[in-house]
Order: C-alpha cells, then sequence, then structure tokens
C-alpha cells in the first residue's frame, strides 16, 4: 500500500505544470506593415522572421500568403527531396530506394519578393500570411494570420503655371504666382513642396496630405517668416511619399520674382534642348508675356557672356508680338551652335518706353546619352 501511493505522489509530480515541458509556439513577425516591390532599391522585399519553441521534431513547415478574398497566391515550404545514403561506398552501391530522409530545419527567416507562385508582382493592396509546421504525430502548430500592404506605385504629380513670371508690389498686375497641381496619389500619402532661390536654400515651405493639397498654389513672395524675397529666379519642387516609402520628386523650375514695375518676362518651355536632328527635344519655344497695349516693335535676343561683354548669337524682332517664339538652335548665319550655355532677353517699346525682360538662360547639350547595363 505504501509503495503505490508513493507512485501516485510520483505521477500527479510528473502531470504538475512545474515538471511539464515547455509551452510550444509559433509566430511568424515582420518589422514593418507596408513594403513596396518596384525595384527601386528602397523597401523593396518583405522578411518574415519566424520564433517556435518547442521539442518536437518537425517534419514539414509552410508559409502561405492569400489575397483578401482568401486565394493563396505565394507559398514557401521546407525542402522535403530526399538523399541517398551517406558515406562513400553506400552511395556508391545504393539505389533509388533505399534514400535517407532529409532532416527538416526550421530558417530564422524567409524573405518575400512581392511576387506570386509563378514569378509575377502581385497588385497593390491587403495580404495576409501564416505559417504552419507539422509533425510525426501528424498534428500541427500554426502561426497567427497577420495582415500586410503591397504598394508598388508611387504617387503621381504634374506641376504646371500659365507664368513663372510675377511683381509682387502691390499694383494688383502680376502680383501672386499660380501653380497648378494635378496629383493622383492615395488619401493618406503625404506632400511637402517648397520654393527654393538660386543657391538651392528653401525659402516657403508646405506640407499636405493628399486630402488636403490645394489644385492652385499661390506665392505672395514671401518667405516662411513673411518676409517679401529679393529679385531673382526661384523655382518650386514638390515631393510626395507613401507609407511604403515610393517616393516622388518634381520641380517647376525657371519661377522670376521680380520687384520692379516693368511687367515684361519671356519663358523657355525647355532649360535644355538638343537641336541634333533626332527629333527630341530639337526646338525650343519661348512665350512672351507683357501687359502693354500699343507696342510699336519688339526683340528677342539669344546672347553668349564673357564676362560682361554679350555677344549675339540669333536676333528675332518685329512690330506684332507672336505668341511664341521658335528657336532650332541655329546662329545668325544658319549653322548650329555649340554645346554650352546661352542667355535671353526680351525688349519691347511702347510709347516712350522701353521694358526689358529679366535675363535668362537655357542649355545646349547635343551630345547623345548611353545606357550601360
Amino acid at each position: 500500500m505504501f509503495r503505490v501511493s508513493i507512485f501516485l505522489v510520483f505521477i500527479l509530480l510528473l502531470t504538475n505544470p512545474i515538471f511539464s515541458e515547455e509551452k510550444e509556439t509559433l509566430s511568424l513577425e515582420t518589422s514593418k506593415v507596408f513594403f513596396s516591390p518596384n525595384f527601386d532599391d528602397v523597401n523593396d522585399t518583405m522578411i518574415f522572421q519566424i520564433k517556435y519553441s518547442g521539442s518536437r521534431i518537425p517534419v514539414d513547415w509552410k508559409i502561405h500568403i492569400a489575397d483578401e478574398s482568401g486565394k493563396i497566391v505565394k507559398h514557401f515550404s521546407a525542402d522535403l527531396r530526399h538523399k541517398r545514403k551517406s558515406g562513400f561506398y553506400k552511395y556508391l552501391f545504393s539505389n533509388e530506394k533505399e534514400l535517407e530522409p532529409v532532416k527538416v530545419k526550421i530558417p530564422e527567416q524567409v524573405e518575400w519578393l512581392g511576387n506570386d507562385n509563378f514569378g509575377k508582382i502581385l497588385s497593390d493592396g491587403r495580404y495576409i500570411y501564416q505559417m504552419k509546421i507539422s509533425f510525426l504525430d501528424k498534428t500541427e502548430i500554426k502561426s497567427k494570420p497577420i495582415y500586410i500592404y503591397l504598394d508598388s506605385i508611387s504617387p503621381y504629380a504634374r506641376l504646371s503655371s500659365d507664368n513663372r513670371f510675377f511683381t509682387p508690389n502691390n499694383d494688383k498686375l502680376l502680383d501672386q504666382l499660380t501653380i497648378k497641381q494635378d496629383v493622383n496619389a492615395e488619401p493618406t500619402d503625404r506632400w511637402s513642396g517648397a520654393f527654393l532661390n538660386e543657391k538651392g536654400e528653401v525659402v516657403r515651405t508646405f506640407l499636405w496630405d493628399t486630402k488636403t493639397i490645394p489644385k492652385i498654389l499661390i506665392w505672395d513672395g514671401k518667405d516662411d517668416r513673411g518676409i517679401l524675397q529679393d529679385e531673382g529666379i526661384y523655382s518650386y519642387q514638390l515631393v510626395g511619399a507613401d507609407f511604403s516609402q515610393n517616393q516622388l520628386t518634381t520641380k517647376l523650375d525657371n519661377i522670376y520674382l521680380s520687384r520692379g514695375s516693368e511687367n515684361v518676362d519671356i519663358q523657355a518651355n525647355l532649360t535644355t534642348f538638343s537641336p541634333n536632328g533626332d527629333r527630341i527635344k530639337d526646338t525650343i519655344s519661348f512665350r512672351p508675356i507683357y501687359l502693354e497695349k500699343n507696342v510699336a516693335n519688339w526683340e528677342f535676343v539669344l546672347f553668349q557672356k564673357n564676362g560682361e561683354k554679350e555677344e549675339n548669337v540669333k536676333v528675332f524682332s518685329g512690330e506684332t508680338i507672336p505668341d511664341k517664339i521658335d528657336w532650332d538652335g541655329k546662329n545668325s548665319n544658319g549653322k548650329i551652335v555649340s554645346d554650352d550655355t546661352y542667355f535671353f532677353r526680351f525688349k519691347i517699346t511702347a510709347g516712350s518706353k522701353t521694358l526689358k525682360s529679366p535675363e535668362r538662360k537655357v542649355v545646349v547639350d547635343t551630345t547623345d546619352k548611353k545606357i550601360y547595363f
């Protein structure tokens, strides 16, 4: 009787949690929720960290990735192929029926490229992942299913302005700069706008999300402190970013802030062009901006500078101002100019007044672009 009692106590002690095996757990974790498999080397992959604690020997493991409808679009699994018996002679004389089982190892992590089982990058959306491990006794353990987001499409924006010349002098004529912002992006994407001076220094900043970004942005020529800026050339830069680190940067150059009262300018549609006959940016167009009504004549000059000395390259003139002036890169002798930086200025005569635009520049670059793989 005494021996039976001791045996029962021993059984109770073994079944007590203090003496039981460590609890078996499995989790599949990621350090982020969003990723962007668009081959820009920024947040292109999703890494799954596998954490398993248990003493049982696994015979298989699988990771399933499904779309929102529940369809499995990608899976990872253990390599269950077998091998011949180890040892030179055993391997040499063993046949296909005499194979050794491969020991299944659970990796520490698995990297997903955002593709399906056929290698195609999946469409943007929400996906769910889960892992399970199988054992010899035909039981299995599963991780908690978790959602992640695949977002490979960058925000899109296009900037334009009918007039990049303004004179904020309170004369109610061209007092403000107006920029059109055409945006196509997710509602939660973030946007930052900035006006920069010729030195690249930021003078005015803006912050929005897609819901609040204005379609028309108006600048009065003042910085973030409300101080009117100096006369000169400025640029506007818009940067859009989403949670997957996709980013777009677009810029509007050659904005001229004038502190004078002469409301005359001429604007180019390109900052660089290449008159090399390949039908790509072979011609540049200039659009005159003016408010004077009684114009007697006009003159548009393209020139080079050597210190203070100016040398005319091409001169256009007339009485009626055209809507635009096209330049094919040829000088006054009909020859294509050499690659260099050129300057231009527009002048009109109205009555007793002679008005000149600010000096601008354009780059001629006819070199062939090469792509190396």
